[in-house]
């Protein structure tokens, strides 16, 4: 068992880093990356010959770490505590300097592309490191951009669009949702206790209510949410226009991935619809009814009262797990919580969700979440943790090497996951135990591959719309509830009416359909299980070194590279697809089998 915790939930330590926004380390550090900048403005305009475009670079990728790392720390301040307002303006300013770093490396690859290669500089040249990057920037929607076009994006980015983030992470802030549990009792719940309800909660009449105050808060505030996702998604809009640029292009390059792998995911998931929509049916054919109320489609499953994993209890497992990919995983992953790395308590006013954060510059990987102790936050932590692992393998490589697409960050996340869900199901002590980890993997799938398909759907439809002109909140429900009913059919008793407000990525500054990753990944993290399956001797190394050299090239490169696969075509993720079918059928038989014990002992 876990010897560092000590019965106590694992706790961010900042003073490994950074301390607070007033620690000497942090001014030191700010003032650090000001000089870098200061330092590369007079460089880069002079750079044009091999010695001083190598030394351009060098403070480019000290400033693209520093950068990097400290809008990532101030990010990580914000969510601890979403009223707190002095790590939002400091991210403000952040913005501001990243893209002043954006401007000089534009400006300096601008002139790179423009050499021939014949041009001497190449051969004097040592590029091999920043190729990559040079690729990525290159091909980036703003690169065609004039200088001054770009210049004026950028300071209203940082201006005007980046609080936009923090104004609704604030607007959810003020949330104080009262509800009744099943006991009759009354309580209070902030925005994020109200999330974890209805993803943990076994109390019925606590899931419903909640759901209901959540969509009565959301639906008095529908307007403010409504104008801040018109601001966000027009300025991108009006950049992409700018650029001569289609909305989705933008988003493949995001996740360095191309149109066609993307497209032949989703016309393999959507051909599966109506078999995926089995993940929700059978979920609620086995509480005794035909469609799934939407209050209840993250309920745990409804087999013991109380379950409760110990934080301690589910780290070793998912230690345990991960000793199938590399025998150092359990002794990383205890020295990420020993670190103050991990950051899993319930507090008031904490961002909703959680997410991963790596801080390049000090080589720390950041986990943030809520644990409450069910299966489902034992599988988010799981993801989170795979997530961490990534980031680690990686630590060697200098940081232009190390952005990783959101695809692969998913693949990274959800595989593991996978492997939490494999080693319950088939160490399971009882039916019960199988069963719920079944239900939750069932789950799983529905969460990441149907829902993120609505959102998806959604999302191009809003982009489409917004292209006209703003949205009213009327219309933006409409377009929820036809991507709604397109992916659950009659799976779900009603729709999520409000999707478009409680789903934070839609809310992002760093990244914009952030939906379609989460299906890659998914998809992606069975159809590597069946190979796993078939080569457990070689998988590890191989799924390594993928995982390694995924911020060197682009994703179908690594796959094609490391495992034969081109994902344009429909078999790999087909593969996968089918795989979850026979996840899906085990349920149901383990199911039918539980039912039939519950008659005869009632009997």
């Amino acid at each position: 068992m876990t010897s560092s915790l000590k019965n106590k939930m694992p706790a961010w330590d900042f003073r490994s880093s950074y301390g607070s926004l007033s620690s000497p380390a942090y001014r030191k550090a700010r003032q650090r990356l000001e000089a870098d900048i200061h330092i590369l403005a007079g460089l880069v305009p002079n750079a044009k010959d091999a010695v001083s475009i190598a030394i351009a670079l060098e403070h480019l990728a000290e400033v693209f770490s520093l950068t990097d790392s400290l809008i990532g720390y101030c990010r990580c301040l914000s969510a601890i505590d979403t009223r707190e307002q002095e790590a939002a303006k400091e991210r403000v300013r952040l913005w501001e300097i990243h893209s002043r770093y954006y401007e000089l490396i534009t400006d300096l690859f601008h002139r790179l592309a423009d050499l021939k290669k014949s041009d001497p500089i190449w051969k004097e040249l040592d590029f091999s490191k920043w190729e990559w990057l040079f690729e990525r920037v290159s091909t980036r929607w703003s690169f065609s951009l004039s200088p001054k076009t770009l210049q004026l994006l950028y300071e209203l980015k940082a201006s005007n669009f980046v609080p936009c983030s923090d104004l609704y992470h604030s607007v959810n802030a003020h949330l104080v949702a009262t509800v009744r549990t099943m006991d009759g009792l009354t309580k209070h719940q902030s925005h994020s206790q109200c999330i974890a309800v209805l993803k943990t909660s076994e109390d019925p009449k606590l899931r419903q209510s909640t759901f209901a105050a959540l969509n009565e808060y959301y639906s008095q505030n529908a307007y403010l949410y409504a104008s801040i996702f018109n601001m966000l998604t027009g300025f991108r809009l009006k950049g992409f226009e700018f650029a001569q640029m289609d909305f989705m292009a933008p988003a493949y390059w995001q996740n360095a991935v191309s149109s066609e792998a993307v497209d032949a995911l989703m016309t393999a998931v959507r051909a599966n619809r109506h078999m995926l929509r089995k993940s929700v049916i059978s979920r609620a054919l086995f509480t005794g009814r035909s469609a799934m109320d939407v209050w209840d489609l993250n309920a745990p499953a409804p087999l013991r009262r109380e379950i409760h994993i110990p934080y301690e209890e589910a780290l070793d497992k998912i230690k345990e797990v991960g000793k199938v990919l590399d025998e150092r995983i359990p002794e990383t992953f205890e020295l990420f919580v020993e670190k103050g790395w991990v950051e899993v308590r319930q507090l008031p006013g904490k961002q909703n969700g959680a997410f991963f954060q790596g801080i390049l510059s000090l080589n720390e990987p950041r986990i943030f979440s809520t644990y409450l102790g069910s299966f489902a936050s034992m599988s988010q932590q799981a993801i989170m943790y795979g997530h961490a692992w990534h980031f680690w393998l990686q630590r060697e490589l200098p940081a232009q090497e190390r952005k990783i697409p959101r695809a692969l960050m998913e693949v990274a996340g959800h595989f593991f996951a996978l492997l939490l869900f494999e080693e319950i199901q088939e160490k399971a002590a009882s039916m019960e135990e199988k069963l719920e980890a079944l239900w939750q993997e069932l789950t799983f799938i529905s969460n990441y591959v149907i829902n993120m398909g609505v959102r998806f759907d959604f999302e191009r439809s809003f982009f489409e719309e917004r292209r006209k002109g703003v949205l009213s909140v009327t219309k933006i429900s409409n377009l929820l509830s036809e991507a709604w009913q397109a992916w659950y059919g009659e799976s779900t008793a009603g729709i999520d009416p409000y999707l478009w407000i409680n789903r934070g990525q839609f809310y992002k500054i760093d990244d914009y359909f952030y939906n379609y990753p989460y299906i890659f990944g998914t998809v992606c993290a069975y159809g590597l299980s069946e190979i796993r399956h078939r080569m457990p001797e070689v998988f590890p190394k191989i799924y390594s070194d993928f995982l390694f050299n995924s911020g060197r090239m682009s994703v179908d490169d690594l796959f094609k590279k490391f495992f034969k696969i081109d994902i344009t075509q429909p078999e790999f993720w087909e593969s996968g697809l089918k795989a979850m079918e026979r996840k899906i059928s085990v349920f149901e038989a383990e199911a039918r089998k539980y039912s039939e014990k519950a008659v005869m002992e009632n009997t």
